[in-house]
C-alpha cells in the first residue's frame, strides 16, 4: 500500500493562501507532480492581473477593459 503524505495538497493550499492574501510577490514551485496544476491555475487566475493603471515615468499605462 502506498501512503499518501498529502505534501502536494499542503504545498498547493499554502501557495494559494499566500497568493490570495498578498503575502508574496512571486511563487516558484519546481515539481513534476501534476496534482498541483488545479491549485496553480487558481493562483494564476487570482494574482496574475495587472492593476488598472501601471505607473510609468510619463503617463500611466492603462489596462484595456477587455483584459
Amino acid at each position: 500500500m502506498i501512503e499518501e503524505k498529502q505534501t502536494d495538497v499542503n504545498i498547493a493550499l499554502h501557495a494559494y493562501r499566500d497568493a490570495v492574501r498578498g503575502n508574496c510577490d512571486q511563487l516558484v514551485i519546481c515539481s513534476n507532480d501534476s496534482d498541483l496544476e488545479p491549485a496553480l491555475r487558481l493562483v494564476k487566475a487570482e494574482k496574475s492581473q495587472l492593476p488598472h493603471n501601471v505607473p510609468t515615468k510619463k503617463k500611466p499605462a492603462s489596462k484595456p477593459s477587455h483584459w
